[in-house]
C-alpha cells in the first residue's frame, strides 16, 4: 500500500490539481493527504472524484490559509480517531490481511516560536491509541543541521526539541530516497534555502509490521514542497532463495554443545554440512522460536500466580528461572544480529537490539541499481545478473595491461631474508593463534562459523 502526502500550497490553481491527479494516476496511492489546501469552501468535495478516491475527511479553516484533506480508496478501511486544525488521526485497516494500525497526518506550526504548541499536541496524541503508529506530513521542522541547506544555520534548540518529542513518542525517521530536501524557497544565490521539512516517522512496532517500508521524495513544480510517497507493503512470504548459515550464540548456553562439537568433528569431515546440520538441529530443539516460548511461559506464570500453594510456588520459582534464561537468550539473539559491540550484553535492552538489527538490514538492502547506460534496474533477478556481470568484468584479467612496467619503477621494500620467511611453512602455533586475533563476533567465514566458535572449541 502507498500513501501520498503533499503540502500543495493551495488547490485554487488548475495546474496544481492537474499535477496532483497525475501523481495519483502514476503511483496509485490508496491514501492521499494534502495540507495547506487554502480553500475556504468545501471545494475539495469534487476533487475526490477526479482522484478516484471516493472517501474523504476535510478540515477547512475560516480563512484561506491552512486546510487539510484526506482521501482514501475503498480497498482500505479508515476510521477517524481524532481531528484538529493541524492533524488528522485515523486507524487504517488493510482488508486483505486485517492489519490495523494508526496513522497521524500532520501539518506543523509554520512559526518557529509556536513550535512548542505542535510538540505538546504530539505528546497528547501518543496515548490515544495502542496500535502500531506512523506519522507523515509537513512538520515544518528538521531534525539535523545537514538537512538544512542554507548560508544561515538552523537553530539547534529547535531541532533538538523536535528530536526530543519524536523520542518521547518512540517515533523513528523512516529515511528517504530522492532529493535531500522537500522544501525549496526558489530564491537565487545566497538567499536560497532548501530544507527537509516533510517526512514519515514510525514506532518500532509499526516497522516490525512493515519492515520493507520506504519513503521517496517526488518532484512537482506547482508547490515549493515535494510530494512524498510512503510505500508500506508487507514483505513476501519468501524473501530470499537461500538462507545463509549462522552460528547462534544462544547455542552456547546449552550444556551439550561441547559434546555435539566433539561428535561432529570426531570422524574425518567429509562435508561441512554434516557438523552444521548437527548444530542447527540441536539449536532448533533447545532454542526454537524464543519469543513464542517467552509468551507461552508468561501465560503459564500468570495462571500459576492465581493459585497459592506450596506446589505452585515451587513450580513458579522454576518457571521464573526459565523465563530469565529465555530473556537472556533473546537479548543475545538480537545483540548478535545488531553487530553492536559498544553495549555489553546483560542490560536486557532487547528492544534496542531489535531496532538496531532491523535498521541495519533495511540500510544494507539494495533495491535498485543504475546501469552503464543510466537505466535503473529494480527487479531482483536483474539486480543479481547486473552485480554478477559487474564484478566478473572488474576482476577479469586484462592481457593488454602489464604490471612489470609499473613494478620496474618501484623500489623493492621486501628483502631476500623477508622473502625466505614469507615462504616458510606455517607452524601449528601460528595456526592456533590466528583465530584469537579476530574479533569474536565479526562476520563469519563462508562456513558460517565466526571466530568465537573456534576460540571456544
Amino acid at each position: 500500500m502507498t500513501i501520498l502526502a503533499w503540502n500543495c500550497r493551495g488547490l485554487g490553481r488548475p495546474r496544481t490539481v492537474q499535477d496532483l491527479v497525475r501523481l495519483v494516476h502514476l503511483h496509485q496511492p490508496k491514501i492521499v493527504f494534502l495540507s495547506e489546501t487554502c480553500q475556504r469552501k468545501n471545494v475539495t468535495e469534487n476533487l475526490r472524484w477526479r482522484l478516484g478516491l471516493k472517501n474523504a475527511i476535510k478540515v477547512c479553516n475560516d480563512t484561506k490559509d491552512g486546510g487539510l484533506a484526506l482521501f482514501w480508496d475503498d480497498s482500505v478501511h479508515v476510521s477517524l480517531n481524532k481531528l484538529g486544525n493541524c492533524f488528522i488521526d485515523v486507524f487504517v485497516s488493510l482488508t486483505q490481511n486485517e492489519i490495523t494500525w494508526r496513522c497521524t497526518f500532520v501539518y506543523g506550526e509554520p512559526q518557529a516560536h509556536l513550535h512548542h504548541l505542535m510538540w505538546e499536541l504530539l505528546r497528547r496524541l501518543k496515548p490515544m491509541g495502542q496500535a502500531p503508529w506512523c506519522m507523515i506530513g509537513d512538520f515544518n521542522e528538521t531534525m539535523w543541521q545537514h538537512e538544512h541547506l542554507s548560508n544561515a544555520k538552523r537553530n539547534e534548540r529547535q531541532m533538538q526539541n523536535f528530536r526530543d518529542i519524536l523520542s518521547f513518542c518512540d517515533l523513528h525517521d523512516l529515511g528517504f530516497s530522492g532529493t535531500d530536501w522537500t522544501y525549496d524557497n526558489n530564491r537565487q544565490g545566497h538567499r536560497n534555502v532548501r530544507v527537509r521539512l516533510d517526512r514519515a516517522v514510525a514506532c518500532s512496532e509499526w516497522q516490525n509490521v512493515f519492515p520493507t517500508a520506504k519513503v521517496s521524495h517526488n518532484v512537482s513544480t506547482c508547490s515549493n514542497h515535494s510530494p512524498i510517497l510512503l510505500s508500506c507493503d508487507t514483505p513476501p512470504a519468501v524473501m530470499f532463495a537461500n538462507r545463509s548459515r549462522r552460528y547462534e550464540l544462544t547455542w552456547e548456553r546449552e550444556g551439550d554443545l561441547a559434546l555435539q562439537v566433539e561428535t561432529a568433528w570426531g570422524p574425518p569431515i567429509q562435508s561441512w554440512g554434516k557438523p552444521w546440520n548437527t548444530f542447527r538441529a540441536g539449536g532448533k530443539k533447545s532454542c526454537g522460536a524464543i519469543s513464542k516460548r517467552i509468551e507461552k511461559l508468561r501465560g503459564k506464570i500468570g495462571r500459576l500466580r492465581n493459585s497459592i500453594n506450596a506446589s505452585s510456588h515451587r513450580t513458579l520459582t522454576k518457571l521464573s528461572a526459565e523465563m530469565d534464561d529465555l530473556l537472556d537468550k533473546e537479548e543475545i539473539h538480537w545483540n548478535q544480529r545488531s553487530r553492536t559491540d559498544w553495549i555489553n550484553s546483560g542490560d536486557r535492552n532487547t528492544k534496542y537490539f531489535h531496532r538496531k538489527a532491523t535498521w541495519r538490514a533495511k540500510k544494507n538492502k539494495i533495491t535498485k541499481l543504475q546501469c552503464d547506460n543510466d537505466m535503473i534496474i529494480d527487479r531482483e533477478d536483474d539486480l543479481a545478473t547486473l552485480v554478477n556481470n559487474f564484478f566478473s568484468k572488474l576482476y577479469e584479467r586484462d592481457s593488454s595491461v602489464s604490471p612489470n612496467l609499473v613494478l620496474s619503477a618501484m623500489e623493492a621494500k621486501i628483502s631476500e631474508d623477508d622473502k625466505v620467511r614469507l615462504c616458510d611453512d606455517f607452524i601449528d602455533k601460528e595456526i592456533g593463534n590466528a583465530p584469537f586475533q579476530i574479533g569474536p563476533h565479526k562476520a563469519p567465514g563462508p562456513d558460517g562459523f565466526p571466530a568465537r566458535f573456534f576460540q571456544k572449541h
